[in-house]
């Protein structure tokens, strides 16, 4: 996506810049699902209307709601942005988008008055109601937005080190896995041996004595 006015974001631009959609790797994948899940809403249930609110599930280090001014600001910014043209061109090369789904893509935006961010004591309340197909994708951006700027207020270079040491340790117990396991084929299926004592079965073979 880009913001308003045609204006790209650069790599370390806004949280938002997270929306941006390629054709290239997992994360765009992933994307291009839930443009799919939208596309399906807005041609068989277009008059939809959902609720979606944040909830934290574990104690932060800090209140969420001293965070509460650079979410507004990250919101604000999402609402001004808009699919770019090679985007939806992209969009438009898939066999599985319609024509009218991209058009309806070419007008999109989020709406600001579909999502609500207040705080309830030192409780971070982030709500949002109105048509299913505006205000799905909220749910998605909203985790982007609080997880990054929750974290940059930790040090980053301990945060990192830590996260290679974890994804070391990870490497080296799947390698131990990947020993265990039984010889695959190209289709990483295991390589089946013959053995002349079984049938096809897996029962033993009748021989004459």
């Amino acid at each position: 996506m880009e913001a308003a006015g045609g204006q790209h974001l650069g790599q370390h631009g806004r949280v938002a810049e997270v929306a941006c959609l390629h054709p290239h790797g997992l994360e765009d994948q992933l994307e291009e699902g839930r443009e799919a899940l939208r596309q399906a809403l807005l041609h068989g249930h277009p008059n939809s209307h959902t609720e979606y609110e944040f909830v934290c599930r574990n104690t932060p280090a800090f209140p969420l709601t001293e965070l509460l001014p650079e979410i507004e600001r990250e919101l604000d910014h999402l609402c001004s942005m808009s699919f770019s043209d090679q985007e939806l061109n992209y969009l438009r090369s898939l066999r599985y988008m319609k024509s009218d789904f991209v058009d309806f893509l070419t007008v999109f935006r989020f709406k600001r008055k579909f999502i609500d961010v207040r705080s309830e004591g030192d409780a971070l309340v982030i709500h949002a109601a109105g048509p299913q197909v505006h205000v799905m994708g909220f749910e998605i951006y909203v985790l982007y937005i609080v997880n990054e700027l929750y974290f940059r207020r930790f040090d980053q270079a301990a945060a990192l080190a830590e996260g290679r040491s974890r994804l070391t340790a990870k490497i080296a117990a799947l390698q131990e896995q990947l020993e265990l396991l039984e010889p695959t084929d190209t289709t990483g299926l295991p390589i089946w041996v013959r053995d002349d004592n079984l049938d096809l079965t897996d029962l033993p073979v009748w021989k004459r004595d």
